[in-house]
């Protein structure tokens, strides 16, 4: 009899944790860039919740990966104009007269 009992609150257990399993496996499966939400109409209602919440978070995290990605070009543009600017003034010091010849000594910082 407890045999019986113990067998089927192991059956029961296991379908109950069946859908958290198939949300581990897809979520296991999918690449670390993929911040896509979850589709809620295949997850049952006793986990929708969490479903919202890793949604809410993949969202969150997308908009933290745009705002990076922004700010790093952003950046790379206000240092590019400069830089340029110095590498013009360089070679422009590194040559002397109108016929451009190179200096022989380097020049001091």
């Amino acid at each position: 009899m407890r045999a019986h009992l113990a067998g089927l609150i192991w059956v029961g257990v296991g379908r109950g944790l069946w859908p958290l399993n198939m949300m581990a496996q897809t979520l296991t499966a999918r690449p670390a860039t993929d911040l896509c939400p979850m589709l809620d109409a295949r997850v049952p209602r006793e986990i929708r919740p969490m479903s919202v919440a890793l949604n809410g978070l993949f969202r969150r995290l997308s908009d933290a990966r745009a705002h990076e990605r922004d700010f790093t070009a952003f950046a790379a543009r206000a240092l590019k104009t400069p830089l340029a600017d110095l590498k013009t003034q360089a070679q422009i010091a590194a040559m002397e007269g109108t016929g451009r010849k190179p200096i022989r000594r380097p020049v001091q910082p």
